[in-house]
């Protein structure tokens, strides 16, 4: 009970938790551009669309967007100084609503001001995605089936027993061949499933938490502790429950905040007994179940995920005696585990090392939302279900090792080897060192005996992350829009407006 106040207590351990959900928070509310008008005017509209057939509603809604579309036309024209381009202009409003074409599109447009109109605009945007995603749902789905169908035809994936022919009939057989489907906010689950942010916080404030069970070896008291005749088991069970309660609590703050805070913001959850697959980030979540089934189940696997994390990375500290040596092992393999989980793409043979892979449960939306079967010995399985199904036997292997280590693990009695060759590596070192006048030694102790190097490198890796090209956003890029502007970027001519 002791060593449960000493960790979960600890004033740095919820600092650090109130500052990752600040942090956390206050990306919410900078990369979010939608304000309150805005979900105030999608909760009217979403109203009045739900009270309608999914066809009604799109109807009413491409209906309105196109008297907005026509006032953006007639401000064009009104605003327009070329004579020609003018009058062209003024030949296609009339070709399209008659003579007295402002007084037209002034009415089907509304009274509202210009702030309020732009608004609107997007939020018919967004339901008009909603509704088109939720009326071409099961074309989808019947699409699947027939390609399934189709490929089984072909010479090249029929081979009977092969991996090819199996992948096509569990494909087809994991898919629903229908769905049912209902408009409503996606706003709050979307930006659950697809936060990253949050998921790597979580991480690092388990990691945080798990290097408090170092207390003894920063404090000289490894050799008191470990060497006692028969080990401390009953710590290991402790401190196993520990971190297991503190990621139940790290998750319910950061992630349940999370979501909580998107949900006052945006209107609510909407209806938890939807289908997930009325959100378009689920559409090829094979697994059909309410929203509220999904959540829990979310919770639940963050919760495990993290805890196996914990557990790794605690059964490597104490795999090593010395304290630096065993920070830098945690790390390299924490770095191996990303490097596999982040670079390795689909087609290649060994992207099984991207789903049995500590980061799969960090980011477990990633491989949840994107169906890929692997090939384990000829047999097709479920990326994502080999994932979750990994979980239950590494964490009863983890815990039962780090039980084992606590419980028999004894003071240092023979030289380390790695100590050995590092104190090889040191000696020419620290004679080169020796001949550095003031700038270097200082530059020395800045980015070497203070860890700046760390931060030079991490300062690194966020700023190229800003270089890299980014997709272009589909939500907010018009195709439609961007080929009307890249036919006015010449001259303006006849067969410029057909």
């Amino acid at each position: 009970m002791r060593e449960g106040r000493r960790v979960l207590l600890a004033p740095k351990v919820w600092g650090l938790l109130a500052l990752l959900l600040a942090f956390n928070l206050v990306l919410a509310v900078t990369q979010d551009w939608r304000t309150g008008a805005y979900y105030d005017e999608y909760q009217s509209a979403l109203r009045a669309c739900q009270a309608l057939s999914t066809e009604e509603a799109m109807e009413s809604v491409e209906t309105e967007l196109s008297a907005f579309q026509a006032l953006s036309l007639l401000e064009w024209y009104e605003s327009e100084e070329d004579p020609e381009l003018k009058e062209h202009l003024r030949q296609q409003l009339e070709d399209s609503f008659g003579v007295d074409f402002e007084r037209r599109i002034r009415e089907s447009a509304g009274s509202e001001d210009e702030e309020r109109g732009a608004i609107r605009m997007e939020v018919l945007q967004t339901l008009q995605e909603q509704l088109q995603y939720i009326r071409d749902y099961p074309d989808y789905l019947l699409q699947v089936q027939d390609n399934a169908e189709m490929m089984k035809t072909w010479e090249i994936f029929n081979k009977e027993g092969g991996f090819s022919s199996r992948n096509i009939e569990k494909t087809a057989a994991d898919f629903p061949t229908s769905v049912e489907l209902r408009l409503d906010n996606d706003y709050a689950v979307t930006d659950l499933v697809t936060d990253t942010v949050g998921s790597y916080s979580l991480l690092v404030f388990t990691l945080f938490l798990t290097l408090q069970f170092l207390i003894e070896r920063k404090r000289g008291l490894w050799s008191l502790i470990h060497g006692a005749p028969e080990g401390r088991g009953r710590l290991a069970y402790k401190r196993g429950a520990i971190l297991l309660l503190g990621v139940v609590i790290g998750t319910l703050v950061l992630l349940g905040g999370k979501l909580l805070f998107v949900a006052l913001r945006s209107g609510g959850l909407g209806s938890l007994t939807r289908n997930v697959q009325s959100t378009m980030v689920f559409s090829d979540f094979p697994w059909v179940m309410p929203v509220w089934v999904f959540l829990i189940g979310f919770f639940l696997l963050k919760i495990l995920g993290m805890w196996l994390v914990g557990m790794a990375v605690w059964a490597i500290l104490q795999s090593v005696n010395h304290l630096p040596l065993a920070l830098c092992a945690a790390g390299i393999a924490l770095a191996g585990e990303y490097a596999l989980f982040r670079f390795i793409p689909d087609s290649y043979t060994i992207a099984i090392f991207r789903y049995v892979n500590l980061f799969a449960l960090v980011d477990v939306t990633s491989i949840a939302l994107h169906y890929l079967n692997l090939n384990l010995f000829g047999w097709p399985v479920q990326g994502f279900l080999l994932s979750i199904g990994l979980i239950p036997p590494v964490l009863a292997l983890l815990f039962g090792a780090n039980v084992l280590l606590t419980a028999r693990e004894k003071p240092v009695s023979r030289q380390n080897s790695l100590l050995a060759l590092a104190d090889r590596i040191r000696v020419p070192f620290s004679r080169f060192v020796s001949r550095l006048r003031l700038f270097g030694m200082e530059l020395y102790k800045i980015l070497w005996l203070q860890k700046g190097v760390l931060i030079v490198l991490l300062a690194a890796a966020f700023s190229f992350g800003f270089l890299e090209m980014q997709p272009p956003d589909e939500e907010l890029y018009d195709t439609e829009l961007s080929w009307i502007s890249a036919s006015m970027a010449g001259p303006i001519t006849e067969q410029t407006l057909e």
